[in-house]
């Protein structure tokens, strides 16, 4: 390179950086200026839709709630405009309790359109309404509970909940809702159901940990096929009439807490439990017995032929009539 270009370019820097420091120095507010709203951003929340406060007096007046509005979100004919908006995504919204809806009441498609638009996190619907298709990913759901006040008119399906595990059924829904992930729920409570209904679903959920049945259909059953529950830890029983050969059914090796109605043992309580306590090898260490009558209330008969279980108390109802197997045979 030649001597003058050199000397040139030399100069030519000199000049430059002055320049360079005058544009630096306006463009610095606005780099600050950048960074700030980037950071802004970054932090940015969307907002909740708190429904219940905002629209409590025109939305919830025509379906109350049947529990205090904290924390709880309705569904009534008024939401329609709020739940399939874009609006709605992200919203932070954790849980949507839909009130019991008149059988009148076209509930069906408000639904479903609010099901396939939120995240939800739990899910509770009770109606007497017909019931359409419910299907669609539910990568958030955690609870789910379902009371149906009529046979759906097709079967009701949820193929992907990745988070589901708790669930809570009656009878009817039980019958209709056919496809659950059963072996992630920890938690299952079915109510209003006959226990021969109970026996096709309950060996599914096998890492269930807590499990509560409340049977009030007038049925024995007397032929149910084994039950075995690995991890179950809990278990509460009741029903309205006498089930033979109920705790006969199960095996519960991690069983530590019992809770059972007198008139699911039969007039043979004592060895009823001690056959399945042996049986399922369990370490029960609580022992709740319900619908003791006055008659039957021997606590002492419990306490000799159970020493390993360290807490047994009992629920005596002092109203309550004697059992009479007889009286609950159909001849």
């Amino acid at each position: 390179m030649p001597l003058a270009n050199f000397v040139e370019y030399r100069a030519r820097l000199v000049e430059l950086e002055p320049r360079i420091q005058v544009l630096e120095r306006a463009l610095a507010p606005l780099r600050l200026e950048e960074s700030t709203i980037k950071e802004r951003l970054n932090a940015y929340k969307y907002p909740r839709l708190d429904f219940t406060q905002r629209n409590r007096g025109p939305n919830l007046s025509t379906f109350p709630p049947k529990i205090s509005y904290s924390g709880e979100r309705y569904l009534s004919p008024d939401w329609n405009a709020y739940l399939p908006t874009p609006a709605t995504y992200g919203s932070g919204l954790g849980g949507l309790d839909v009130a019991r809806c008149p059988s009148g009441y076209s509930t069906g498609a408000t639904i479903m359109a609010a099901w396939q638009t939120l995240l939800w996190q739990s899910f509770q619907l009770a109606l007497a309404a017909t019931l359409p298709t419910i299907e669609g990913e539910f990568p958030l759901l955690r609870y789910l509970d379902i009371e149906l006040g009529c046979e759906a008119p097709r079967e009701i399906q949820f193929l992907d909940a990745p988070m589901l595990r708790s669930v809570v059924l009656d009878g009817l829904a039980v019958e209709w809702v056919t496809r659950l992930p059963w072996t992630q729920l920890t938690t299952l409570s079915l109510h209003d159901i006959a226990f021969e209904d109970c026996v096709p679903v309950l060996p599914k959920a096998t890492n269930l940990l807590d499990c509560r049945l409340d049977m009030s259909e007038d049925l024995i059953s007397s032929k149910a096929s084994p039950i075995v529950l690995p991890c179950l830890k809990s278990l509460k029983a009741e029903a309205d009439d006498y089930i033979e050969g109920f705790l006969a059914s199960f095996t519960l090796p991690a069983l530590s807490s019992l809770t059972v109605c007198h008139e699911l043992l039969g007039l043979d309580a004592v060895p009823s439990l001690k056959s399945f306590v042996a049986r399922s090898g369990c370490n029960l260490q609580h022992l709740h017995m319900t619908c003791i009558t006055a008659t039957q209330f021997v606590e002492e008969s419990y306490r000799v032929a159970l020493p390993s279980i360290r807490k047994i108390d009992f629920s005596v109802d002092q109203d309550r009539e004697p059992l009479n197997l007889l009286s609950n045979w159909h001849i």
